[in-house]
């Protein structure tokens, strides 16, 4: 029962995102070691909870793939723990899986062009 709990807090994204889905932490993790937790700890709940998390999620995920300023193992790391993640999901799940993270895509570059806009 106590590790559903951490679960929930671990994965919360209202009334505020916790601090695993928060952008305001994990793109502040500079160290490798660090980064890669943030990949596995988005792993494990994805694993487990993925559809309550929304696109935070996976805007975390797409974070951790594309950004051209981590080094190539992170990247890499994190498209593995993608691939992970919806294949550990069957059927309906793992289509609703994939819709979460086109969507979160999606919602990244909406994020970075309106960033570009405004620099």
């Amino acid at each position: 029962m106590k590790s559903e709990g951490i679960l929930k807090t671990s994965t919360a994204v209202a009334p505020k995102p916790s601090f695993l889905l928060n952008e305001r932490v994990y793109t502040k993790l500079t160290v490798e070691r660090d980064q890669l937790w943030a990949i596995n700890a988005l792993e494990a709940v994805g694993q487990r909870d993925l559809k309550d998390m929304g696109t935070a999620w996976s805007i975390a995920a797409v974070y951790f793939i594309a950004n051209p300023k981590l080094p190539r193992s992170i990247r890499s790391a994190a498209i593995k723990m993608v691939q992970k993640v919806l294949l550990s999901l069957d059927g309906e799940s793992r289509c609703d899986g994939a819709d979460d993270i086109v969507l979160g895509m999606e919602d990244w570059l909406h994020q970075v062009s309106s960033l570009s806009i405004h620099i």
